[in-house]
């Protein structure tokens, strides 16, 4: 009696671990366990990827600034960057335009920060012919005479200091061809 009854037992607990019926959640709840932790891991790769991002992003800004700083004769450097290399770093990683932190970035050494910042004049608008017509005739723009009056009186300082970043930034956009490129550069029309 007693055989009979412990095989009884020990074939209920097999039915029940052979149950076919389809509300069986426990598999799809090890699915979804396992999909939120794999969600997890993409996040913090994602979190990962931003962070490394921003150390590099950091490390230029940095190498950067400290160069910079140290070189004398680039244009209105205090007012922009601050006397610092800790206020350089906070206007490069906020407040700097893009145009200039990518022409800034790229330079190597004082010459190159020195192009960056220079004010232009008048004999530095050749780059508006090309620039005017990218924007006119490729982009959409209006009056390609206009264009190239208004890109001659910016460059030459009409409303303020035109840095030469600005003329790097339309020449790589001409360079390109791709409307899209020029949307960070300084106003020419």
């Amino acid at each position: 009696m007693k055989n009979i009854i412990l095989f009884s037992l020990i074939v209920l607990v097999a039915l029940g671990a052979c149950d076919d019926d389809p509300k069986n959640t426990n598999n799809a709840n090890n699915v979804n366990n396992v999909n939120n932790v794999n969600n997890a891991n993409n996040v913090n790769n994602v979190n990962n990827s931003n962070n490394v991002n921003n150390a590099n992003n950091q490390t230029a800004c940095q190498t950067m600034c400290a160069g910079l700083m140290a070189c004398e004769t680039i244009t209105d450097k205090e007012t922009v960057f601050g006397t610092t290399v800790d206020s350089c770093l906070t206007k490069c990683e906020g407040t700097l335009e893009p145009y200039i932190k990518t022409c800034l970035l790229a330079a190597s050494d004082c010459a190159g920060y020195e192009e960056c910042m220079r004010c232009l004049t008048y004999d530095d608008s050749d780059y508006c012919d090309g620039a005017c017509d990218l924007l006119v005739n490729d982009c959409g723009g209006e009056d390609l005479g206009q264009c190239g009056i208004d890109c001659s009186m910016y460059t030459s300082g009409a409303a303020g200091c035109f840095r030469g970043a600005g003329r790097q930034c339309w020449e790589a956009a001409v360079e390109t061809g791709v409307c899209a490129d020029f949307a960070g550069c300084p106003t020419i029309h």
